[in-house]
């Protein structure tokens, strides 16, 4: 059977993505990310992408590998890898996980933890400059909005 509708234009595509907060939003993550990428890849050279993009589904107080998996919607070798590798540059650790004596949590070193502090630092200058294209109020509003979203999505446990 033959499809009868029609897809859209290149053009009525590029209106489509330009009407979409959730489009610009995930564009201006993904070069928020290239931006910190590159910042941080100049302070650690060892780091790729890949290492990055584990760091949000790190919980503080530790996180177990299946858990760092079902999030970042990868596999847990995938994972496993990755963990070992920022293990041996001394920014993960794993710890007994004390409601469960067989399993491992997964957290930042102290080193660790200053390489996210640096690495917060390194986006500051992203904020600066978003901060002066749109100037204080609006960047407030915006980290307003944004805090907003965030626990609009955040699915709740």
């Amino acid at each position: 059977m033959k499809n009868t509708r029609t897809a859209p234009t290149v053009a009525e595509l590029e209106v489509l993505k330009s009407r979409s907060i959730a489009q610009r939003t995930m564009r201006c993550g993904r070069l928020i990310n290239e931006l910190g990428f590159e910042a941080a890849q100049r302070a650690n050279p060892d780091l790729r992408p890949a290492h990055l993009s584990l760091m949000p589904y790190l919980e503080h107080h530790g996180s177990r590998i299946t858990n760092i998996a079902e999030r970042a919607a990868i596999s847990k070798q995938a994972v496993s890898v990755l963990v070992a590798e920022l293990t041996e540059m001394g920014i993960l650790e794993a710890v007994p996980d004390p409601s469960d004596g067989r399993a491992k949590l997964i957290r930042f070193t102290t080193l660790g933890r200053s390489e996210i502090a640096r690495g917060l630092a390194l986006l500051a200058d992203i904020d600066t400059r978003i901060e002066t294209t749109l100037g204080a109020a609006r960047s407030r509003a915006l980290l307003k909005a944004l805090a907003e979203i965030d626990t609009l999505l955040t699915p709740s446990d």
